[in-house]
């Protein structure tokens, strides 16, 4: 299987996703993985050029650009892995079903619609508010949002509405 896996650290939408190109496959009762690169900026890059951009997977044949680290797996290379499945299958929680509370029975000679309503669901508590941002995140965000009005992606006002709320949590 080929995987192209894709995450934002910090900065939240406005920072752009990096990615990580990898092979995975079963073999010799261990599952094998080959990461080719990982954190590629492909989105930045993208926008800069638009040119779609190639991925290369991890290859059996030629070493890929990182090196990986498990205590529990078999190093074959730099960048492969083979995790023995036991391990991967023991790792895994067995599901737990789902367990409901049962309705409780009708009152003997009671119709259904004389029957008392269950007890409201109490409502949620508020959400908590995230963790200020740090001031390098502050930054990256605020350039990406420049750089989204400097493309027009984004109009003058939406830019200094979202800079307004961005500025708010310092």
């Amino acid at each position: 299987m080929l995987l192209l896996s894709t995450h934002r650290r910090g900065g939240g939408v406005l920072v752009a996703p990096l990615g990580l190109t990898a092979r995975l496959f079963v073999q010799d009762n261990a599952l094998h993985l080959i990461v080719h690169e990982a954190r590629r900026d492909f989105v930045n890059a993208y926008i800069g050029s638009r040119i779609a951009p190639t991925f290369t997977f991890g290859s059996r044949s030629k070493a890929g650009l990182v090196t990986l680290q498990d205590p529990g797996a078999t190093v074959r290379r730099a960048d492969w892995l083979a995790i023995p499945v036991n391990r991967a299958a023991a790792a895994a929680p067995a599901p737990q079903p789902a367990v409901l509370p049962a309705a409780p029975a009708p009152a003997p000679g009671v119709p259904p619609k004389a029957q008392t309503a269950p007890p409201p669901v109490p409502a949620a508590a508020p959400a908590a508010r995230p963790a200020p941002a740090s001031a390098d995140e502050i930054e990256q965000r605020l350039l990406t949002l420049k750089r989204l009005r400097e493309r027009g992606l984004i109009s003058e006002e939406e830019y200094q509405q979202k800079r307004r709320e961005i500025l708010q949590a310092l």
